[in-house]
């Protein structure tokens, strides 16, 4: 019995010992655990605060950007706006100066229009100057000779006024009359380009041809 007993001693405080290792070696665990858990959990709010700084910072940077791409968007907005408003204007313009153009070009047609027909007026001013020219030349030519036909017609009548009136008496009144038609004869004859040489004989016809109602009249004999 005292064996038994002793036995029984021994397991139990052998279990007691057992039991305050066990519970020792769980707290000694526990301890450990919570300790290793604290550092982690520590490590983890930090890590959880870094998290949610640079969430933070992030966000704000987000935001950020969010302005600066409203930004950018409202100046693209202003920049479309306004180069359409520039596209507008210089369509306006550009069409303004084609209209200028246009205007220019009916101009110049005009301008050259008209020179060419100051040119054309030119010419024929030049060609009616050169015709007038020589039409004046002409007539000068022939004023010139009927200069001459005119002093030769009045050497002639003097020439007759000496032989034929002399033995007329009744043909003096009539010698101015004789005169402008020898003049007039003259003229008539220088008209057909009659030479110079024939003008006594035109003369002479003209006068038989007034006077041939006269019978006392006689010409001149060609030596006198």
């Amino acid at each position: 019995m005292e064996l038994s007993q002793l036995l029984n001693e021994i397991r139990a405080n052998y279990e007691k010992i057992l039991t305050s290792n066990q519970i020792e070696t769980v707290l000694s665990t526990r301890i450990q655990l919570e300790e290793d858990i604290s550092k982690k959990m520590d490590k983890d709010e930090e890590a959880l605060k870094a998290a949610q700084a640079e969430l933070k910072e992030a966000r704000r940077q987000w935001h950020h950007l969010q302005v600066e791409i409203e930004s950018l968007h409202a100046v693209e907005r202003g920049l479309e706006n306004s180069l359409h408003a520039s596209e507008q204007h210089y369509q306006m313009q550009l069409q303004d100066l084609e209209a200028v153009i246009d205007g220019l070009e009916r101009e110049l047609q005009e301008v050259r229009q008209g020179i060419e027909r100051q040119l054309q007026e030119h010419e024929m001013l030049l060609n009616t100057k050169m015709r007038l020219e020589q039409e004046i030349a002409t007539y000068r030519r022939l004023l010139e000779k009927e200069e001459i036909r005119t002093e030769k017609v009045d050497e002639v009548i003097k020439e007759w006024e000496g032989s034929f009136f002399k033995d007329n008496p009744r043909l003096r009144k009539k010698s101015v009359s004789l005169r402008f038609d020898l003049h007039l004869a003259a003229t008539d004859e220088g008209c057909l380009q009659t030479k110079q040489d024939n003008l006594p004989d035109i003369e002479v016809r003209l006068i038989m041809r007034r006077s041939c109602s006269i019978p006392s009249i006689k010409p001149p004999s060609a030596t006198s």
